[in-house]
């Protein structure tokens, strides 16, 4: 039975699951329409006579594996390819849909459009007698955080010089914990990709370069470099109603919220409350044009 496949390193196992000794030496390999004799192959470990419970492990260098999926066919010595009862076992990854399938599919060994997810190298973990899908398994893929795209951009606030920037990051194989830091802003993961606002950065005109990582996964970072521009410097404190100018439109506003606690726009001296200080501030910018 074949036991694993590694288009990476053209690799592929077969393990003889029966109680006799057996020379496979003049069975088929087969994989998207080429075939080749076993015997033609370089043996990287064990030998082709394999005893029972034996595993030997092939090397085929002209195999050409899709690097989207492949497969692997085993059959019987000159074998008539087509024929389902020439066929001793299958495996099919990353993809379906590959030349051997509806040969497997007829035989009773593989199902329509299945395929073993992740990536190489794939492992048979059934008992020799199990067949399909279900008994194969791919390596799962290390964390890696594959990169970031920009999105909706605000205009510059007056009020504090800043604006917000979306972004998506794309990743594969998070921690099963933990949040995603990105731009030191954090964020609970929700799945890639992932889409999230960045707030109150500096508006300065400059490119911006972003950095990520994971929380509990802090060796699985990623950066991309001039993912977007901030809009230019605005800073206009007192123009609250985005003008251009500092009017009694403004000073209406900056009354109404007299006595604000908390996050409040008035709060022109980030104390945390809109007071009389704030309207001194105000009196001393009032008539003023912003830049």
């Amino acid at each position: 039975r074949l036991t694993s496949a590694n288009p990476d390193l053209f690799r592929i196992g077969i393990t003889n699951y029966g109680s006799c000794t057996t020379d496979i030496s003049d069975l088929v390999l087969s994989s998207q329409g080429s075939n080749v004799l076993i015997s033609s192959l370089l043996v990287v470990s064990g030998s082709t006579t394999l005893d029972p419970g034996a595993t030997v492990e092939l090397q085929w260098g002209a195999w050409n594996p899709n690097a989207a999926g492949s497969e692997m066919a085993l059959y019987v010595s000159a074998p008539n390819v087509f024929d389902p009862n020439d066929m001793i076992d299958y495996v099919q990854f990353g993809n379906s849909g590959n030349s051997r399938e509806s040969v497997a599919v007829a035989k009773g060994i593989w199902g329509t459009g299945d395929f073993v997810p992740n990536i190489a190298p794939y492992t048979y973990i059934g008992d020799g007698n199990q067949t399909g899908v279900t008994f194969w398994e791919g390596t799962i893929p290390p964390c890696s955080l594959d990169g970031a795209t920009a999105g909706a951009q605000t205009a510059c606030d007056p009020n504090n010089n800043t604006y917000t920037q979306e972004v998506t990051i794309s990743y594969t194989t998070p921690p099963a914990t933990g949040d995603i830091n990105i731009g030191g802003q954090i964020f609970p993961i929700t799945g890639s990709p992932q889409t999230e606002i960045l707030t109150g950065l500096n508006s300065d005109g400059a490119s911006v370069n972003l950095v990520y990582f994971f929380t509990d996964d802090t060796g699985c970072v990623g950066a991309t470099l001039n993912l977007f521009t901030a809009p230019a410097e605005c800073a206009c404190p007192g123009d609250f109603d985005g003008s251009g100018a500092i009017t009694i439109a403004d000073f209406l506003i900056l009354l109404a919220d007299f006595g604000c606690l908390g996050t409040c726009t008035t709060d022109l001296d980030n104390d945390g409350m809109v007071t009389s200080s704030d309207l001194l501030l105000f009196t001393s910018v009032f008539d003023s044009v912003c830049p």
